[in-house]
């Protein structure tokens, strides 16, 4: 007679090996990390094309969208065809290829429109720069040389510290700069191929791109059928519906910040213009870049332009710190939140928090996916927290528990039903009452709060206290 075991014993067995499994993953990684981590940048760097190409996709997608909707869907309804019908298979196809098309021409005229327009501009401007820094230099030589003139006493503590950093400069350049030579060098030849290297990874990008927009139906189909075949209907509706939300968080923030830094830097070329700033092409690309950057962006672009205009003219790196200061103020005011709306649903400390821990975590790419990505692990938290608190029959309001004092059977008891003898409910005093003799007084009046809350009236309770202790309502002060 052959055993079979039943459900539980199998549902044990594989909860027990998933266990074991789970055990061994976290000694190996707490362990072996660093073996871990050179595997996922390993795969990552093998994959940096399909990457790119994803996404590449993604961000164009919206763009599909809109040739879609926009220009082929109402040519067709006039036609007296439905696009969404099932036997319009050849004209949905039709559609696609050409919204792709047309998308594709236009991000590669914007590429083109970059290399031939802008890029060429940006590199005059840092080319005039450095040539001309020896003038800018003698310039500040000049104002830092009249200063010291004036000011006998700051030019000795000067000199005296150029004394002393002229030897650890010569230090430095003896037994760092020099042995570290053929380390640069290494190094340039490394950035060279990495620029050869992301160029072709962006060329294969664009063509993978271009297969995922034909086909991404089909690729959201099979994750969906995989996801109903591998797990339960509740638990694959869960999974779908976070997908969605991170989808919706990710896109309305990626695609509206690039809106939004592309028309402040079209706004601030128009405002150097007309303020006659040196290199306005430059300036207006440093601070719509730095913009992509949530919070601490515009603080970096105003720093970046003022100290680059600052060594060219000053009365003008003042004004368009001016200017640029109050372009920021129109964007996080009014221009931000028309595009970007609640697309996060993070307060400015969670921004901050995200910018910070992910821009130490990955650079500059967590500086710009912090955000969303840290907004998709803060609604995955509430939303686990919201549904315990249901299967416990506790209010999912956030606003109720701000002024609870604790929970007593299932109920939210507020501070001022409170007992105020439980835990730790009532306020320590002060150390400024403790010193001053305001003791009794902030006792006295902590417990006709309590009473007031409890029903009981003071009158009341000062003849109970009368009748078991006979001192006349005094015991407050013992």
């Amino acid at each position: 007679m052959k055993w079979k075991p039943d459900k539980n014993q199998v549902r044990w067995g594989v909860t027990l090996f998933a266990v074991a499994v789970g055990v061994l993953l976290f000694y190996y990684i707490l362990f072996h990390g660093y073996k871990v981590t050179h595997g996922i940048k390993s795969m990552l760097g093998a994959l940096m094309s399909i990457n790119c190409g994803i996404v590449i996709a993604y961000i164009l997608t919206p763009v599909v969208h809109f040739f879609e909707k926009r220009f082929f869907a109402p040519h067709y309804q006039k036609r007296g065809i439905d696009l969404h019908a099932p036997e319009a298979v050849k004209y949905r196809r039709r559609t696609r290829h050409w919204s792709v098309t047309l998308t594709m021409t236009f991000f590669l005229l914007i590429i083109l429109a970059l290399l031939l327009v802008i890029i060429p501009q940006l590199v005059r401007s840092v080319r005039s720069i450095i040539l001309s820094f020896p003038t800018y230099a003698n310039n500040i030589m000049k104002m830092t040389n009249t200063y010291l003139a004036d000011n006998p006493e700051v030019a000795r503590t000067i000199n005296q510290y150029l004394g002393q950093m002229a030897q650890q400069i010569t230090g430095f350049v003896n037994n760092t700069l020099i042995p570290q030579a053929t380390t640069f060098l290494r190094r340039i030849s490394q950035s060279l191929m990495a620029f050869v290297m992301g160029t072709f990874n962006f060329i294969i990008g664009i063509i993978v791109a271009i297969y995922l927009l034909n086909d991404k139906e089909k690729f959201k189909s099979g994750a969906k059928k995989m996801i109903y075949a591998c797990f339960r209907e509740k638990t694959a509706n869960e999974l779908i519906s976070g997908a969605r939300y991170a989808h919706y968080t990710f896109s309305g923030f990626i695609v509206g910040k690039l809106f939004d830094s592309l028309i402040i830097g079209v706004i601030c070329y128009i405002g150097a213009v007309i303020l006659k700033t040196p290199y306005p092409v430059l300036m207006s690309v440093i601070v719509g870049v730095t913009n992509i950057i949530p919070f601490f962006g515009p603080y970096i672009g105003e720093f970046m332009t003022f100290l680059l205009l600052l060594l060219i003219n000053p009365p003008a790196a003042v004004v368009f710190l001016i200017f640029v200061f109050v372009l920021q103020q129109f964007d996080g005011n009014i221009l931000g939140p028309k595009i970007l709306g609640e697309s996060t649903g993070l307060s400015s400390f969670w921004v901050i928090f995200s910018v910070l821990f992910f821009g130490g975590m990955f650079g500059v790419i967590g500086w710009v996916i912090g955000v969303p990505l840290f907004a998709v692990f803060y609604a995955l938290v509430r939303r686990i927290t919201d549904h315990m608190l249901v299967r416990k029959k506790l209010p999912t309001e956030t606003e109720i528990y701000g002024d609870t004092a604790y929970v007593e059977k299932g109920v939210p008891v507020q501070k001022k039903d409170a007992d105020w003898d439980l835990y730790h409910v009532r306020h320590p005093q002060s150390v400024w009452k403790r010193l001053f003799g305001f003791r009794r007084e902030a006792e006295k009046k902590t417990v006709d709060r309590f009473r007031g809350s409890s029903g009981v009236s003071a009158g009341e309770e000062a003849g109970k206290s009368e009748t078991t202790d006979g001192s006349d309502g005094k015991s407050l002060d013992t």
